[in-house]
């Protein structure tokens, strides 16, 4: 299918990267007030339609955003009128150009190993600062707020299970573009980064 294409592998690539590094963007909007809401909503809503085209061009694209999205509106984390809004959008787009998900391919398997990190890992990374104060806590600290939990999730659904590497460098470019925008953040307010902390 389009997946054979090579520039499909580039273009997922990249996508991935610059949704992560936009999702940041307009969580620092909100969580720190560093730039503007009205802005970060509107980039928010062209984050949600280009998510949708994905979700309809790629059946794992689907899955991990489907399983990111249920686990972050459980672990509370999608708590603003620009992310809800978005995630609004990007499901009814995605139906309404004709995207389905059937039980039947659905991959619960891959669905729930992403899940259950993402789950984890921002239930965690919520309460690491009262839990890891000590200088081995940092070590713990770290693999929380820069999201190892969910890389490791990648590489056993996408490499180890399903033999499809394409998306777990998907996922780690995800991660990247996000803890890149982490970083811009942190300088701003003028923080340490937790590797030189």
């Amino acid at each position: 299918m389009i997946e054979n294409n090579l520039v499909w592998i580039p273009f997922i690539l990249l996508s991935y990267f610059l949704l992560g590094f936009l999702l940041k963007f307009a969580d620092a909007s909100f969580d720190d007030k560093l730039f503007s809401k009205k802005k970060s909503f509107f980039i928010m809503l062209i984050v949600a339609v280009f998510s949708a085209i994905l979700m309809y061009l790629s059946d794992e694209t689907k899955i991990i955003f489907i399983a990111f999205i249920i686990g972050l509106v459980l672990a509370k984390k999608i708590d603003n009128y620009a992310f809800i809004t978005a995630a609004f959008i990007c499901f009814t787009i995605f139906f309404i150009v004709g995207g389905t998900i059937d039980i039947i391919y659905f991959n619960i398997e891959i669905f729930t190993i992403l899940f259950v990190a993402i789950l984890l890992e921002e239930k965690i990374n919520y309460k690491k600062d009262k839990w890891f104060k000590t200088k081995k806590g940092k070590l713990f600290s770290f693999i929380f707020e820069y999201g190892v939990m969910v890389k490791l999730s990648g590489f056993v659904a996408f490499v180890i299970l399903s033999y499809n590497p394409l998306y777990f460098f998907a996922i780690i470019l995800f991660d990247l573009g996000y803890d890149l925008m982490i970083l811009i953040t942190h300088k701003k307010l003028g923080k340490k980064i937790l590797w030189n902390s």
